[in-house]
């Protein structure tokens, strides 16, 4: 009996050690193409997120569809077709090693695409039923703490929780076409079972997924990040900094995916759908009802709405919740050989009111009101060598916002990249996130310009210079 549980506790050490390994893999790979301090931290937690996903459920290369591939937070448009088109010519990869047949993908690339793909036959889909779904669906329990050795200030007086910080994950999926699964998270200092958190836990996201059936091409129940265009009408997941936008040459991901962060701020709570209507033509419909930590100024009014998601002192708790935001929107899409096009559209209300403070200059142009609309029109076009893309909007406001991006591989060793951003200081949208040096998306007009240089397969050489004008 010893003999069985020295070995039961032996090959789980195994396991860990083996998962562990390749999580240290990955992310020194993804931090030789970016810079934790190049991204604000949520955005950072959801690419760890993503890619922790992807490198505990590997993406067979040779089923995976454009839309998968556009799911890798680090391939430039130019590389996902590249491996489409390698995949296309040459058929299913035997191995992968075939990934170093792909030039535009240097070394950092390839060795984090190892992490996160697998090769196996295509066409070799299950049947969609329960029996399969029992049988061949993967549960997963997660349970972290965070136990400090020093003490805050707060925790002696102020902190109305422990001083732990806790996280719990369940999720439940059936290849990549069902997923579903919640995630409870408290930070250090909130209350846990008790005050405002009689649940347990001060945050809990929960979701349903479906991916690719029929012309279904993704659909979220439950807590939700969506992201269309390039930002500037709604984004509630990635952003990019400077170097990643290099590395990634500008793409940006449009996607709907479940919720899995356990941050607070920028997740929507309702349903989102993206269907294919006819070849090349998709639209997205998206509807959210939340609340949210207003800053009261009175029973009726706020003067932000605040997206840290700390609840532990008193003050903070109050605020927890006192707000609700309805928000509805869609999207209409149409892409064909090499071009796109995409319109974009939102309603927001609030039920309370919004009166920025006018005695701080800064808040003068903040959103005011409590229902804002905003439309926008994305555009773009790829070939071999060029892509194109941009994204024009404008709201309630009556104010312009627009940034257009340039990515050229001229061929050889070199990828230039430009991109220029105009946001009026009075364009309002509480749900827009794009590039910016400032943090918003507002009141910014700048160039940025960039270059890599790859001199041979292992090496790499990134410049860039950005100037940023803020008019207000």
């Amino acid at each position: 009996m010893r003999r069985y549980l020295l070995v039961l506790i032996l090959s789980f050490l195994t396991i860990m050690v083996s998962a562990q390994e390749n999580r240290q893999a990955w992310e020194r790979y993804y931090g030789e193409l970016s810079m934790v301090e190049d991204m604000d931290q949520e955005s950072w937690q959801n690419v760890y997120d993503i890619l922790s996903d992807m490198a505990a459920h590997p993406i067979n290369i040779n089923a995976a569809t454009r839309e998968d591939l556009e799911q890798i937070p680090f391939l430039t448009e130019k590389q996902v077709e590249d491996i489409n088109e390698y995949l296309y010519t040459n058929g299913e990869m035997k191995s992968i090693g075939e990934l170093a047949m792909i030039p535009s993908l240097d070394y950092y690339q390839r060795k984090l695409l190892e992490c996160i793909i697998v090769v196996g036959e295509s066409g070799k889909t299950k049947p969609l039923n329960m029996d399969n779904i029992a049988k061949y669906g993967q549960h997963d329990i997660t349970a972290d703490m965070r136990i400090p050795t020093y003490t805050r200030r707060g925790d002696k007086s102020g902190y109305e929780g422990g001083r732990l910080r806790h996280t719990l994950r369940y999720d439940f999926r059936y290849g990549n076409r069902i997923r579903f699964g919640f995630v409870g998270s408290q930070d250090a200092g909130e209350p846990f079972f008790k005050d405002k958190n009689k649940l347990g836990y001060d945050h809990y996201s929960w979701y349903f997924n479906l991916n690719n059936i029929g012309r279904l091409k993704s659909l979220v129940i439950g807590q939700y990040r969506l992201s269309i265009g390039m930002g500037l009408v709604i984004n509630t997941d990635l952003r990019y900094g400077k170097i990643a936008s290099l590395s990634t040459m500008g793409r940006t991901s449009e996607s709907i995916r479940p919720n899995m962060s356990r941050y607070e701020g920028s997740y929507l709570q309702g349903a989102a759908a993206k269907i294919n209507i006819a070849k090349g033509l998709d639209v997205t419909a998206f509807a959210s009802l939340r609340k949210m930590d207003g800053v009261r100024l009175s029973n009726d009014t706020i003067s932000s709405v605040n997206t840290t998601g700390y609840h532990r002192t008193r003050t903070e708790l109050e605020r927890k919740q006192n707000t609700t935001s309805s928000l509805v929107g869609g999207n209409v899409t149409y892409v064909n050989s090499g071009f796109r096009i995409g319109l974009t559209g939102v309603y927001n209300h609030l039920s309370k009111v919004i009166l920025p403070n006018p005695a701080l200059k800064y808040q003068r142009y903040y959103p005011q009101g409590d229902s804002f609309w905003n439309v926008g029109i994305d555009y773009g076009y790829s070939n071999g060598w060029m892509t194109l893309r941009g994204e024009t909007a404008t709201g309630d406001s009556h104010a312009l916002a627009t940034i257009n991006s340039l990515a050229i591989n001229p061929g050889g060793h070199v990828e230039i990249m430009a991109i220029q951003r105009f946001y009026s200081y009075k364009y309002a949208n509480m749900y827009a996130n794009s590039f910016s040096d400032g943090g918003r998306t507002q009141n910014e007009s700048g160039i940025y310009l960039g270059m890599t240089w790859k001199p041979d397969y292992n090496t790499r050489l990134s410049i860039y210079t950005d100037y940023a004008y803020f008019p207000w």
